[in-house]
């Protein structure tokens, strides 16, 4: 690390590294004679780290390239190998399981340790089916700036809450606050920015002062780096890790951790991986959008349930506008999610070219009216508006421009009972037609069940109910 050389920002070491290193030993479990494998690069610390390690205890390293060998022969060598401790990141251990075949059961395999990104239950309830009951899954959390942060343990019998699983607590010797954006501790179930107080801190990042003097500074009980990582702890006093701090954004006068909406996906069906980012869209408000990774293909009528089960999991500022199905998701070098990498929204496969075309002159208009708000550049005349995301505001939006275009006042009850281009043109093109703003709209007109009324407790938009 002294070497001229060095890259601008790479951490200067000091005294962590004997630690960290230990610190992994211990927390996989790892002996003399056992035989394991890392799934990081050897250019990045975690990889050396872990690599070097096995090696100085006396275990056995077993070397497998993903990118050039693929997943699909990555479990059988495991078993030819007799793998008993395998070490890779949380995004790549994710892609892995999903696509396992369902009646794989590993033999030798008895440790799967995970780092870098939160780690949801769906993910270890998963992967626990391929594994002995003895079997165990490591969560942990570090960094190259302070070694190994925490980490936690979990056996089958473990993981009975769903929502992201904790890393537990700091080793000894070593301190872990959550502190608010004023720099004062966030209270109980409060999320806030994760510090790391301890002797094992870097020093700093090589030739760079002014990044080193953001990130790290000097308090009672040692040296304290500032993660940039958002964290919380759970009603156990455990820590949760919740990502980067920038995974929390402000949407519509919300406040929303994209790993929530990620763990409302990951629970659905078919979705393997996901990923949600806050688009700053061509309209003056934020856009909440969901990347999916469904390895076997996801239908429109899957999309439509899975938009109906977020709405059973997550509050209405927190669905996604729109949901972008791939094969896969990119992962960088690091095995973290490559969100630079995601394809822009007007990339996406165009579904318009298999839709019917625009009957008539109203259809067409509408349906350049819709593509426009929603910002979908493929939404055919028979898409439902709540399927597509769309919020109230849009609705609004949708219905002044239908007035400044057509001359017409169409309640906002309209896209209740007719929630489609195609039923809004018909309306439009019915000149006697003219919807009223009536006290009852029925969502649904039949069925043996009780009645439920829902009524608007003053005046205004209606749309909630839809729900």
């Amino acid at each position: 690390s002294g070497s001229t050389g060095t890259p601008k920002g790479v951490a200067h070491p000091g005294r962590y590294w004997p630690q960290f290193t230990k610190s992994w030993t211990d927390c996989v479990g790892l002996k003399a004679f056992d035989r394991a494998m890392v799934l990081y690069g050897l250019s990045v610390s975690a990889g050396l780290n872990r690599s070097l390690s096995i090696l100085t205890s006396g275990a056995c390293l077993c070397l497998y390239d993903v990118k050039s060998d693929g997943f699909e022969n990555l479990a059988a060598w495991i078993e030819t190998q007799r793998v008993g401790i395998l070490s890779m990141p949380t995004a790549l251990f994710r892609s892995w399981i999903s696509v396992l075949p369902a009646a794989h059961r590993f033999g030798s395999l008895k440790t799967i340790e995970v780092a870098t990104e939160p780690l949801y239950a769906a993910d270890v309830e998963r992967a626990f089916r391929h594994l002995t009951p003895d079997s165990r899954i490591v969560n942990l959390y570090g960094a190259s700036e302070a070694g190994m942060i925490a980490s936690a343990a979990f056996s089958p019998d473990d993981v009975r809450d769903a929502g992201i699983l904790p890393v537990g607590n700091a080793p000894q010797g070593q301190a872990i606050e959550i502190v608010r954006d004023d720099g004062t501790p966030a209270g109980p179930d409060e999320s806030g920015e994760i510090l790391v107080r301890s002797p094992s801190v870097a020093l700093g990042y090589w030739n760079d002062p002014v990044l080193s003097d953001a990130a790290f500074g000097d308090a009672a009980g040692g040296r304290v780096y500032r993660t940039g990582d958002l964290g919380r702890w759970n009603g156990a006093g455990q820590l949760l890790h919740l990502g980067r701090r920038d995974r929390k954004v402000k949407l519509r006068g919300y406040s929303v951790e994209l790993q929530e909406v990620e763990n409302a996906l990951l629970r659905f069906p078919g979705v393997s991986a996901a990923v949600a980012l806050a688009v700053d869209g061509m309209s003056e408000e934020r856009r909440l959008v969901a990347y999916i990774a469904a390895p076997g293909g996801m239908a429109d009528e899957n999309l439509h349930a899975l938009r109906v089960f977020l709405k059973s999991q997550l509050p209405e500022y927190m669905l996604p506008s729109h949901v972008v199905a791939l094969p896969a998701l990119p992962l960088t070098e690091r095995g973290k999610i490559d969100r630079a990498a995601l394809p822009p929204l007007a990339a996406r496969p165009s579904r318009a070219e298999h839709a019917r075309a625009p009957a008539n002159a109203e259809e067409a208009t509408l349906l350049a009216i819709w593509r426009d708000v929603l910002k979908l550049p493929d939404i055919r005349v028979e898409d439902g508006f709540h399927d597509l995301g769309g919020s109230s505001l849009q609705a609004f939006t949708i219905f002044a421009r239908i007035a400044r275009r057509f001359g017409r006042d169409l309640p906002t009850s309209t896209m209740l009972t007719a929630p489609t281009v195609a039923q809004q043109a018909a309306i439009l093109r019915n000149e006697r037609s003219s919807p009223a703003w009536t006290l009852p709209v029925a969502l649904r007109k039949e069925g043996q069940g009780v009645p439920i009324f829902v009524i608007h407790a003053a005046f205004g938009s209606i749309l909630f109910a839809h729900d």
